[in-house]
């Protein structure tokens, strides 16, 4: 658990919106298989927003680098790494929780077309 708080730690404050994004996205999701509801407009906006959040942490963390080289110059690398780190991380969680609310929407409308009856002409 100490772990997942420190990983969530290194990426900043939109690490903590990804997972709570990510915890939307997985309620809405069980809520979709054992209630039946339609979640799909709510899911398709987790899936555009986490890349977007993601991409917010990366401003952030570049922001952050470029404080660091300008307070102690670009010769020691070791100050500015956090901030790199606190770029990349949200943007792997926002493409993730992205490609993972993808796969879950394609199979809930894809599982909603074979459960509807056909047509007769």
């Amino acid at each position: 658990m100490n772990a997942i708080v420190r990983f969530l730690d290194n990426g900043g404050l939109a690490m903590w919106l990804l997972a709570a994004l990510s915890f939307a996205l997985w309620t809405l999701a069980f809520w979709r298989l054992f209630f039946r509801a339609n979640v799909m407009p709510l899911l398709k906006a987790v899936v555009a927003i986490a890349p977007l959040l993601g991409l917010f942490g990366t401003v952030m963390g570049m922001i952050e680098v470029f404080e660091a080289i300008a307070h102690y110059g670009s010769g020691e690398p070791r100050v500015f790494a956090s901030g790199i780190a606190r770029a990349t991380f949200p943007t792997m969680a926002g493409l993730t929780i992205a490609l993972i609310g993808m796969f879950i929407s394609t199979k809930f409308i894809y599982s909603l077309g074979r459960k509807t009856p056909k047509k007769v002409k």
